[in-house]
């Protein structure tokens, strides 16, 4: 097994996905019930629905991030329309069918994108891509990737705050968060979006932003996951980018050359170092194979101008590179070319990630590097073809206030609290066999983190959704707890019969912390 590939697995881990150990928490639902359902949908749908056997519900069925979630659904509808959305979910309801939804896949929690005997709506054909209101608004279908999106919006000279890598599907980052490479002046991703586009539980289909009737609900859905109904477009604000710095190095591993890394990445996100730059973000990460004893230290790097040596990157200078891909772009999608390639979206291998929160201050960086390694090591050695990572995820203040200024969501996280860091552990392997090991690992070595960082008064009590592992809490720690009665109103506005709960029980529902 090849590092390098590993990074490319791990890299890609450190910005869109959560998993588990696919073996306790998978999602089966009644064949009976189900048959039903499919029979139904392909009487009223035939050219929609795909069925066992075919190469169409194969490609479906694969189409999972990592391993541990590849589930086979009884039979698999891909919708063109919102409409077809609601006639399918009213054809579930009546035959009290569970289901799944899936658009990139990249949420590698087992049954939250699939689902065991039931129905899978992949919304791989909703596709609309277009610009609206002079070019200030991007409609995106929920079948869509971030690449497909910044190659339309980049040939316009525009940009949405969205995902960091090409092969990620546009809802799943949008219902949970997104880190990207401008929060620091627009926010998480979610708040980029003015209008989103819902079908209910009543099977309605009704736009939902901050001015109309559904406005309970257009703040709910940003950070609500899939708790409140199916999401079949997304109108984001897109902005002007015609130059971006920035891209993907690669350091020397040598103890010496680590600390100076180290240091580098600390003294960034120390709110008096680089990350007070709003027009900057970095998405460092080290990957370990504890078996082997190797390392891979890498960064991407991104700047919102032709500068083509950002003064916040300085530290950086004096840390001994491999390779290096810095250059001004002329467009965000040119920028993007490293994040876009294939490589990105290899699905082949086992995935977990677990996530946790520290403030942001230099030694929140050392603490979390030395328990990671120690762990990591101790834990894992003797584990063939594997690889850990860990990635600081810095959100600053200004990121924050942004998000306030955008009008509020759910996660509601005080910017007077100061930035933190979205730190993730995440571990690719091979052999299934391996699963609870990983899983017990990365309880374990977050559950280290935490403990370590609470008696430094370093834990910032927050689990990005996005990253998190299969038994985390989520809503509970949205705005110091005081999202989450006001979540479970909505949910209960919109769903009084738990439809989203119940018919769709995978991944984080807000019933599992009521």
């Amino acid at each position: 097994m090849q590092l390098q590939f590993l990074l490319v697995q791990s890299l890609l881990w450190a910005v869109t996905v959560a998993s588990s150990s696919g073996q306790s928490y998978s999602v089966t639902a009644s064949r009976a019930a189900t048959a039903k359902a499919c029979t139904k949908l392909a009487q009223k749908y035939p050219s929609l629905t795909l069925l066992p056997n075919t190469t169409e519900y194969d490609a479906q069925v694969a189409h999972v991030w990592s391993q541990t979630c590849v589930l086979y659904p009884y039979c698999v509808f891909e919708p063109e329309t919102a409409k077809h959305v609601s006639g399918a979910l009213a054809i579930l309801k009546e035959t009290k069918t569970q289901f799944a939804i899936r658009s990139g896949g990249h949420l590698a929690k087992p049954g939250s994108n699939g689902i065991t005997n039931g129905v899978l709506i992949a919304t791989v054909r909703l596709q609309t891509l277009e610009l609206i209101n002079n070019n200030k608004v991007a409609r995106l279908g929920a079948g869509l990737r971030w690449g497909t999106v910044y190659n339309y919006t980049s040939q316009r000279g525009l940009a949405i705050a969205g995902g960091r890598f090409g092969d990620v599907g546009v809802p799943g980052l949008l219902l949970g968060g997104g880190i990207n490479w401008f929060g620091s002046e627009k926010g998480w991703s979610f708040n980029s979006v003015v209008n989103f586009e819902v079908v209910l539980a009543d099977g309605s289909i009704v736009n939902a932003n901050a001015s109309g009737r559904y406005s309970d609900l257009f703040w709910a859905l940003k950070g609500g996951h899939n708790n409140f109904g199916i999401v079949t477009r997304f109108d984001c604000t897109t902005f002007p980018v015609t130059n971006m710095y920035g891209g993907l190095v690669m350091y020397t591993y040598t103890p010496e050359n680590y600390d100076a890394y180290l240091h580098a990445v600390a003294n960034y996100i120390d709110p008096r170092g680089g990350s007070s730059d709003v027009r900057s973000a970095i998405d460092p990460i080290t990957v370990v194979n504890p078996s082997t004893g190797e390392y891979i230290v890498a960064n991407f790097f991104a700047h919102r101008s032709a500068d083509p040596a950002p003064a916040c990157f300085s530290n950086f200078t004096n840390v001994n590179a491999t390779v290096s891909t810095l250059r001004v772009s002329p467009d965000l999608n040119t920028f993007q070319i490293e994040a876009n390639d294939p490589q990105f979206a290899d699905r082949s291998q086992r995935q977990l990630a677990w996530v946790t929160g520290l403030k942001a201050q230099a030694e929140s960086v050392y603490l979390a590097n030395r328990t990671f390694t120690e762990m990591a090591f101790s834990r894992l050695g003797n584990l063939p073809n594997l690889t850990t990572s860990i990635t600081y995820q810095p959100v600053t203040k200004s990121w924050l206030q942004a998000a306030k200024a955008a009008g509020g969501d759910a996660l509601d996280l005080d910017p007077a609290n100061g930035g933190f860091i979205v730190l993730q552990i995440a571990t690719v392997w091979q052999n299934a066999q391996h699963d609870s090991i990983v899983a017990k690992f990365s309880t374990d070595v977050v559950a280290a983190i935490d403990a370590r960082a609470k008696a430094a008064g370093l834990h910032y009590p927050f689990n990005y959704i996005n990253d998190a592992g299969f038994s985390q809490k989520i809503y509970s720690l949205y705005g110091g707890d005081r999202s989450l009665p006001k979540l479970k109103k909505i949910a209960k506005k919109y769903d009084p019969n738990e439809v989203f709960q119940k018919l769709q029980p995978g991944g984080f529902k807000l019933s599992a912390e009521w």
